[in-house]
C-alpha cells in the first residue's frame, strides 16, 4: 500500500510538468506526449464561458514514444465542423504520440492559442490503455467540471469560468477529451453542440 501511494504521488508530479508541455506543443507545433494525473485540476474551463489553462490529463510519456506534428485531418473532428463555428480556422494542425499509458492526440485550428485566448479551437483527446491512468484522468476531469452537459459522453461539461474562452471536458469509454474555443461570436450553446458531436464519434 505504501509503495502504491508513493508511485501515485510521483505520477501526479510528473503529469503536472508534462501537461504544461502539451499545451505549449499545441500552440507551437512541437509534439510532446503527456501523463495521467491523479486528482489534479489540470484543465480549468468555463461555466458556459471559461478558459482552460492546460490540457486534460493524458497518457503517460516515456522516452521512445512516437510523436508527430503536422497539418492534416483530425480524426475526431472535421475541419468543416470547426469552420461552421470559426470560418477562418483553416486546416487542423495535429500533434500527438503513443506512450505506454495510451495515445494522446491534439487538433489545433486557427492562428491563436489557448494561452492567448483568441482565434483558436483546440481539441485534445487521450485514449488510455492503462486502467490506473484512466481512473486518475476521470477523477481529475470530474473534479474540473462545474456545469454538466446532459448526454455528453459518459460524463462531461463546462469547467471553471472565465469570459473570453469556452472549454468543455468529458470522457467516454477509455477516452477523455478537452475542447477549448476562443473565437469571435462564440456561444456556450454552439460549443456544447460541437462537443456533443465529438462525443458521438468517440
Amino acid at each position: 500500500m505504501v509503495r502504491h501511494t508513493r508511485a501515485a504521488t510521483q505520477l501526479s508530479v510528473i503529469v503536472l510538468m508534462v501537461i504544461a508541455g502539451l499545451v505549449s506543443a499545441c500552440t507551437t507545433g512541437s509534439s510532446p506526449a503527456t501523463t495521467a494525473s491523479s486528482g489534479s485540476n489540470s484543465s480549468p474551463a468555463p461555466v458556459g464561458s471559461g478558459a482552460p489553462t492546460s490540457a486534460p490529463t493524458s497518457a503517460a510519456a516515456t522516452a521512445g514514444s512516437t510523436n508527430d506534428s503536422t497539418g492534416g485531418t483530425c480524426k475526431y473532428l472535421a475541419d468543416s465542423d470547426v469552420a461552421a463555428l470559426f470560418p477562418t480556422a483553416g486546416a487542423a494542425k495535429i500533434t500527438g504520440g503513443d506512450t505506454p499509458a495510451g495515445t494522446v492526440t491534439s487538433c489545433h485550428w486557427g492562428t491563436g492559442s489557448v494561452a492567448s485566448k483568441a482565434n483558436v479551437v483546440q481539441l485534445v483527446v487521450d485514449d488510455f490503455k492503462l486502467d490506473v491512468a484512466l481512473v486518475a484522468a476521470k477523477k481529475s476531469l470530474t473534479a474540473n467540471v462545474t456545469e454538466p452537459i446532459a448526454g455528453l459522453g459518459d460524463f462531461g461539461g463546462f469547467s471553471s469560468p472565465e469570459t473570453d474562452i469556452i472549454s468543455i471536458e468529458f470522457y467516454k469509454g477509455t477516452k477523455t477529451a478537452l475542447l477549448a474555443v476562443a473565437v469571435p461570436g462564440m456561444s456556450p450553446a454552439a460549443v456544447s453542440a460541437l462537443a456533443l458531436k465529438i462525443a458521438a464519434g468517440l
